[in-house]
C-alpha cells in the first residue's frame, strides 16, 4: 500500500469530494511499481488474453506447445464473467478452438470501443455527485487500467499523471472534480507526440573503448536528432548509444519503452559479439519533437523499485536466479521471467505452476499484513510529533499482533483523515473469510508465464506490444518466489485472529 508523503497527504485530504480521494488512491496504489499483486493493477483483461491466444495457437505441422496455456486462458476468460469485460464480452461454453478463435475476434474489434465506454462509466461513478459506490468504482477502474496498459500507457505515466490532481502548491484554479474529469478525458483521447530517446551504453559503470563502440553502434551521427528509424545503435561524438524514435503518450512511457527494448537487442547484439557486461546508463535524454530548442529531459527509472517492500527469500534456494531476476526486472522483465521459470522447474518439477500457486495463496493473508504493517508504520514515522497527524494513527502498538479489523473501523472515524481504500484493505487482512482476487487466476497466470518462457524456445522473443504483460508477470513470480522460498527465521506482524 502506497504511502504518501506529507505534502501530497495533505493535499489529497482537502478534497472535498470522497468518490475522488477514494478513487486517486486506488488508482496510484494500483500503478505503483511496489504494488502487491492483489492490489496492482493486471493489463490480463480479456483484450489482454486475446493478444495471448493468437501467440498460444498451434501451428500446422507443428508440436503444440502452448495447449496448456491455451487452456489456462480459457480458464482465466471464464472467471472474468462478473467482470465488467466479461460482462460485455460473455465467453463461450464450448472448449472448440475454432469458436474460442471466433470469440478472441470479437472481443479485439470491439476493444476500442468498450474502453471507451469504461472511461464514461468511470467518469459518472468519480465525478458525479452522491454517495460513492466503491466497489463499482474499484472493478471499473481495474479492468479501464488494464485496457491503458495495453494501449501502450505505461504505468508509471499513469501513476504520475494524477499529481496535478492533487496540486499540494494549490497552482490550479479548477476543483479537484474537474481536473479528474479532465485527466480521464485526456486519456480516453489519447494523443501521442514523437519523441526521441537516447542512452549510454556502458561496460562495468565505464565508456566503452572506440574499438568496441564501434563494433556494437557502426552507424556515426553529429547528433541523436540525425536518428531516422526506429530502435537502433549509433555513436555520437564517439560515445556508443541505445537510440529510439517514435510516438508515444508521454516522455515517461517513451523512455520507458525504450530501455526494455534496447536492453533486449542489447543482450542480442552481446551475445553476437561475445562482449560481456555492457548495460543501459541509468540515466537517459528525452527530446520532444520538434522542440529541439529545448533542452532535452533526463530520466532515470522510479526510484521505488518492486522489490522494496518484498522479503529477502532463503537465501540458501536458488540465490543466484534471484538476484538475476531482480537485477533485470525493470529494463527486461523477459530474462526475469526466464530466469525464474527456469529456477522453480529445477526445485519443483516440470508442473511448478500449481504447488507454486498453491504455496502463492497459503501465504497471502501473511504477505499482505506484512505490507499493511509496514505502510502503517511508514505513516507513523512520517507524522511523529505532528499534531495535524492522522488521528487513526494514536495507540497503535507495532508488535508483533494488529488488530487489524479496529484500524480499518478506526480509520472510517477518522473524519477528514478517512481513506476509505486503506480501511478496505484492512478489513480485508483482519476479516475472516475474506475474498481474495488473485488466488481465482494465480495458476492461470504462472502457466502463461512459463508459456512465455517456452515461447521463446519456439517462436522467438517476445513482442513489445504486449510487454506489459510479461512485466506484470515478472512482478507477480518474484512474489511467488518469496512465497515457497522464505526465510525460515523470518517473522511477520499478524491479524488479531477474529
Amino acid at each position: 500500500m502506497q504511502v504518501l508523503n506529507k505534502e501530497y497527504y495533505v493535499a489529497w485530504r482537502e478534497i472535498p469530494e470522497n468518490a475522488v480521494r477514494y478513487w486517486v488512491r486506488l488508482w496510484q496504489d494500483g500503478f505503483h511499481s511496489g504494488s502487491h499483486p492483489e492490489w496492482a493493477f493486471s493489463p490480463l483483461t480479456l483484450t489482454g488474453m486475446g493478444l495471448l491466444w493468437q501467440l498460444f495457437s498451434p501451428v500446422p505441422g507443428e508440436p503444440d506447445w502452448g495447449r496448456s496455456q491455451r487452456h489456462a486462458i480459457r480458464v482465466l476468460a471464464s472467471r472474468r464473467a462478473l467482470f465488467a469485460d466479461g460482462i460485455r464480452f460473455p465467453y463461450p461454453i464450448s472448449d472448440e478452438i475454432h469458436q474460442w478463435n471466433e470469440y478472441w475476434t470479437d472481443v479485439a474489434a470491439s476493444s476500442a470501443q468498450f474502453r471507451i465506454e469504461l472511461f464514461e462509466r468511470l467518469t459518472a461513478l468519480v465525478c458525479s455527485a452522491g454517495d460513492p459506490d466503491y466497489r463499482a468504482i474499484s472493478e471499473v477502474t481495474a479492468v479501464l487500467a488494464g485496457e491503458l496498459l495495453l494501449a501502450d500507457y505505461s504505468d508509471y505515466e499513469l501513476f504520475v499523471r494524477t499529481g496535478g490532481i492533487f496540486d499540494p502548491r494549490r497552482e490550479q484554479t479548477m476543483p479537484p472534480v474537474d481536473r479528474t474529469r479532465g485527466l480521464l478525458d485526456h486519456l480516453k483521447r489519447r494523443p501521442t507526440y514523437e519523441f526521441i530517446v537516447w542512452t549510454d551504453i556502458v561496460r562495468g559503470g565505464q565508456p566503452l573503448s572506440g574499438g568496441m563502440s564501434r563494433r556494437i553502434a557502426p552507424l556515426e551521427l553529429s547528433s541523436p536528432e540525425e536518428w531516422t528509424g526506429r530502435d537502433g545503435f549509433v555513436r555520437v561524438s564517439g560515445r556508443p548509444l541505445a537510440i529510439f524514435r517514435g510516438e508515444s503518450t508521454h516522455s515517461i512511457t517513451a523512455f520507458l519503452n525504450h530501455r526494455v527494448r534496447a536492453s533486449q537487442s542489447l543482450h542480442e547484439r552481446s551475445t553476437k559479439f561475445g562482449i560481456t557486461g555492457l548495460r543501459l546508463a541509468e540515466d537517459s535524454l528525452v527530446r520532444q519533437l520538434p522542440l529541439t530548442a529545448r533542452k532535452p529531459w533526463r530520466h532515470s527509472p522510479p526510484r521505488t523499485s518492486v522489490f522494496q517492500y518484498l522479503p529477502r527469500p532463503d537465501p540458501a534456494i536458488e540465490s543466484q536466479a534471484f538476484a538475476e531476476a531482480i537485477d533485470a526486472v525493470s529494463d527486461d522483465p523477459e530474462e526475469t521471467i526466464r530466469v525464474l521459470c527456469d529456477a522453480f522447474e529445477r526445485r519443483l518439477g516440470k508442473h511448478w505452476p500449481k504447488p507454486a500457486g498453491r504455496r502463492y495463496i497459503n501465504d497471502l493473508r501473511s504477505a499482505l499484513a506484512r505490507r499493511l504493517a509496514t505502510a502503517a508504520q511508514e505513516t507513523y514515522e512520517r507524522w511523529a510529533g505532528d499534531p495535524d497527524a492522522p488521528t487513526w494513527l494514536q495507540g497503535l502498538v507495532f508488535d508483533d499482533r494488529l488488530d487489524f479489523l479496529r484500524i480499518a473501523s478506526e480509520i472510517r472515524q477518522s473524519g477528514r483523515h478517512a481513506d476509505w481504500l486503506l480501511a478496505e484493505r484492512f478489513d480485508l487482512v483482519g476479516g475472516h473469510g475474506a475474498q481474495y482476487f488473485t488466488p481465482a487466476w494465480i495458476t492461470g497466470w504462472l502457466y502463461i508465464a512459463k508459456g512465455i518462457r517456452n515461447r521463446e524456445v519456439h517462436a522467438g522473443p517476445w513482442p513489445a506490444e504486449v510487454r506489459c504483460i510479461a512485466a506484470f508477470l515478472a512482478k507477480l513470480l518474484l512474489h511467488v518466489f518469496v512465497s515457497c522460498f522464505p526465510r525460515l527465521a523470518s517473522t511477520g506482524v499478524k491479524a488479531v485472529p477474529n
